[in-house]
């Protein structure tokens, strides 16, 4: 998918673009952190939103929660030091914490 199909979607279902990118980013991380989601496909769905995202007008660092599980997939892309996985050590508690603060503002049942 690409930016013009993303927008085309969007204005078909009466969605915000940003609303777009948030919605399937909070899908990938509750998926990966339930384990029905690799880490590999996690992070290459994070990827392409990332693509879409910087040729838009907002701020990246303001699409919540989109661009806090693009860097916590990211986090994971490259050791830190030492002999921690990154993934484990770096993006599922990232993830974890993103995902504990979206159902506290929206509550459990997220559409």
């Amino acid at each position: 998918m690409n930016r013009a199909d993303a927008e085309s979607f969007c204005a078909t279902q009466g969605i915000e673009l940003n609303d777009l990118y948030n919605r399937i980013a909070l899908i990938v991380a509750e998926r990966f952190n339930n384990d029905t989601l690799s880490y590999a496909d996690g992070d290459g769905v994070m990827n392409a939103i990332f693509g879409m995202m910087i040729d838009g007008k907002t701020p990246m660092e303001s699409i919540q929660p989109a661009w806090s599980i693009y860097l916590a997939f990211d986090e994971g892309e490259y050791y830190h030091g030492g002999s921690t996985d990154p993934v484990e050590s770096f993006t599922r508690p990232q993830l974890r914490n993103i995902l504990n603060d979206a159902q506290q503002i929206v509550g459990p049942e997220r559409g």
